[in-house]
């Protein structure tokens, strides 16, 4: 959900029988109730469209989205701000690439932080390791 609460944005998903179906755009569909939806392809490093299928993401108090892994970029992590969080800079990658994982935001000290935990690695093998991401100092450390 965008920061003011007027925008469902939707980033991930997949279909294992049938992976046409699969979610490989970010769509924003508005919440004030006019139904419309718009499909974005948005475009990673070097040009090549970035696919964020079984990725996580996470709204952080700024606004601001947090999106990590997905299949195939499965270390990656992305700030997305602006307009209908147009703007993608890159972050610090996760210690272990991960796809289907869940994400949780957390103040922890006074600091805003992204809890990362499970899902499967780049070959498809379930992971039971846990990271915590320094939103302000962009650090991701393991949890034990």
């Amino acid at each position: 959900v965008s920061g003011d609460g007027s925008h469902l944005f939707i980033f991930s998903g997949y279909n294992i029988t049938e992976t046409s179906r699969s979610i490989s755009t970010m769509q924003s569909v508005s919440m004030d109730g006019s139904g419309k939806e718009q499909k974005m392809n948005v475009l990673g490093l070097n040009g090549e469209t970035y696919y964020s299928r079984m990725a996580s993401a996470v709204t952080l108090s700024t606004g601001h989205v947090l999106l990590s892994g997905g299949k195939g970029m499965e270390q990656d992590v992305f700030l997305l701000y602006g307009t209908d969080l147009l703007l993608w800079d890159r972050r610090q990658s996760l210690k272990q690439g991960r796809r289907g994982h869940s994400s949780a935001v957390t103040q922890l000290g006074g600091d805003e932080a992204v809890i990362v935990a499970g899902g499967w690695n780049g070959q498809g093998h379930p992971l039971d390791s846990v990271e915590m991401y320094n939103v302000e100092n962009n650090v991701w450390q393991y949890l034990n």
